[in-house]
This record gives C-alpha cells, structure tokens and sequence, in this order.
C-alpha cells in the first residue's frame, strides 16, 4: 500500500508582495518552534497571512488546516482511498506535518480557527502539540513520530466572538 503525501517543497507558501509587515512576522519569528502558540485576534487582522509569509521568508513548509464543527479524523489523521485498483491512505494534517518535518528538518502545522473543533476532535492534536510529538493512525496500526532532529510549530488560530465556536480544553490551552 501506498502513502499519499506532499512533497515539502510544495508546502512552503509563496511570498506575497503586497504583505505590509506589521511586526506581528517578526514576533512569531522570535517565537519559533517554542511552546505551541494560539493567536486570538479579530477576522481578517493578519494571522495567518503573518504565518505564510515567515514560512515564505525562512523557506519552511507550512500544513494549513481549516477547523470547522465537521472536520474529523479523516481530515486530521487520514483515510483510505482508491486509485484505480490499488488502495492508498492519504494522510491528514497532523502526520503530514510530522513526516514533512522529519524530511524537511522542520515545519509549521496552522489549525485555523481551532475553537471550532468539537470537543472530542481537540484531543486528536495533544499527542502533536505536547511532549511525545507523534500522532496514533489507527487505520494503518502506525504511529508517525518526530525525529530527534526535526521541529515542529504548531500554531492554533482564533476568532474571538464567533458562533459555534467551542471552549478549548484545559489540555490544548
């Protein structure tokens, strides 16, 4: 069986000439594969933008998720698919940001709007976010680890004030 995944070279964002650096890149910079982060500030402020932009400057892969109330294990770890007759697992976010750090040497994972995540699906991204640095796929009986060498940033983002939006768990805080 085959693994489907993206090459690093085609997750680093492109740089966007009209970006006006406002010192939140420079922040970030200065944070960089410290603890995780979340960044909580209105629609539209240059969060994610500021993200794409330091990946862009340092070359560093970025694995972007938008969190909504439906994303699932599929999204988040992987699934099964089909090619013909041959059967793949395409992976989700949380081993794609692993296994590009390990051959990369490092890489950001962006969870968009986390708090809209339900509950049960927050606690997917402990194992990424916390100490072990490696995520279970239960589907394919393989746990995906860092490697000693790699860093991974992962980075939540929020919206203050949105509905349907949930109170993230004392763990992922």
């Amino acid at each position: 069986m085959k693994i489907v995944k993206m090459s690093a070279d085609d997750l680093i964002p492109e740089t966007d000439h009209a970006y006006v650096e406002v010192g939140l890149t420079g922040l970030l910079d200065l944070l960089a594969f410290g603890e995780p982060l979340i960044l909580k500030g209105p629609k539209g402020s240059g969060k994610t933008l500021a993200i794409e932009q330091l990946c862009s400057k340092n070359g560093v892969p970025m694995i972007r998720e938008n969190c909504n109330s439906g994303t699932d294990e599929t999204q988040l770890i992987g699934s099964f698919g089909m090619e013909g007759t041959d059967v793949h697992f395409c992976l989700g976010s949380l081993p794609l940001a692993i296994e590009t750090a390990n051959e990369h040497g490092e890489a950001f994972l962006v969870l968009e709007e986390i708090n809209t995540l339900r509950p049960q699906v927050q606690s997917m991204v402990f194992s990424v976010a916390d100490y072990r640095r490696a995520v279970e796929a239960p589907a394919l009986g393989h746990k995906f680890s860092l490697k000693p060498k790699a860093s991974l940033w992962v980075i939540g983002t929020m919206n203050p004030g949105y509905s349907g939006t949930y109170q993230l768990n004392e763990a992922l805080r």
